[in-house]
């Protein structure tokens, strides 16, 4: 027999290269699975139209081998392929199935925000409606500054405040307290920005652990946005979603219903 392959016996090596990388996870290269092709003969196969036959006798029949009829024509056919194959110990590793779950998107704010600005999905679309309406009805776009805080951000907003001579208003008083207290043991033994900082951040994780939260921007609750011009406040306190308006200094604090 020919060492020469044909274009159907290649095709085939191919074939079964794919299968079997798909029913064990290992890729082998085609020419290993030549080796275990089968060619047979066919008998009847008629040799002047290369139609098959019925079998000997009668119209465009073919005689058995060894006859005229006899086709040289020879056809590969599958054989078993055995799991592992000597020479080529090749494993592809299947990476694992991710779950068909799309992550929730994030909200797109439509208002002027501050760099870093952190706010849950639903607060963003309340502050987004928020927007919109005063928007329409003034046509000012307010400039949201802050959202939510965790406890360094909201120990960083109480030392500015601290400093500028704008102490903050909360309504549970002992817990401000001891947010100040650590404030003052600092300025007093004259430590460093980032300690005091530090200490009074402390305080507030450790109420956070007793489930005090001083402020409703530990919580995800509240947004400052900057002053607006004159006229925008009733706007803004008209507005469904909003419990209450605080007015500071440079801008306003809302909370959320």
């Amino acid at each position: 027999m020919s060492s020469k392959r044909t274009n159907s016996e290649l095709d085939l090596a191919e074939e079964l290269a794919s299968g079997f990388y798909l029913r064990t996870g290992r890729m082998l290269r085609p020419e290993v699975f030549l080796p275990q092709l089968q060619r047979k003969f066919n008998p009847y196969h008629d040799p002047d139209d290369g139609r098959f036959t019925f079998g000997p006798g009668g119209g465009g029949s073919t005689s058995f081998a060894g006859g005229r009829g006899s086709s040289r024509t020879i056809y590969p056919v599958r054989n078993r392929i055995p799991e592992t194959t000597p020479g080529y110990p090749v494993r592809i590793d299947l990476p694992s199935p991710k779950p068909n779950v799309k992550p929730a998107a994030k909200s797109v704010f439509r208002f002027r925000h501050s760099a870093g600005l952190d706010l849950p999905d639903d607060v963003a679309e309340r502050a987004n409606a928020l927007a919109d309406a005063v928007s329409l009805r003034t046509g000012h776009r307010i400039h949201v500054s802050s959202g939510q805080r965790d406890a360094r951000r909201q120990a960083i907003a109480m030392y500015d405040n601290y400093l500028q001579g704008n102490p903050p208003r909360y309504a549970n008083r002992a817990a401000h307290g001891e947010v100040r207290r650590a404030f003052d043991r600092g300025r007093n033994g004259r430590a460093g920005r980032d300690a005091i900082i530090g200490a009074m951040a402390g305080e507030l994780n450790d109420q956070m652990k007793r489930g005090i939260y001083l402020s409703r921007h530990m919580r995800g609750r509240a947004i400052d946005i900057r002053m607006p011009p004159a006229g925008v406040l009733a706007a803004i306190r008209r507005h469904p979603s909003v419990q209450s308006v605080g007015v500071e200094d440079d801008h306003l604090h809302i909370q959320f219903r």
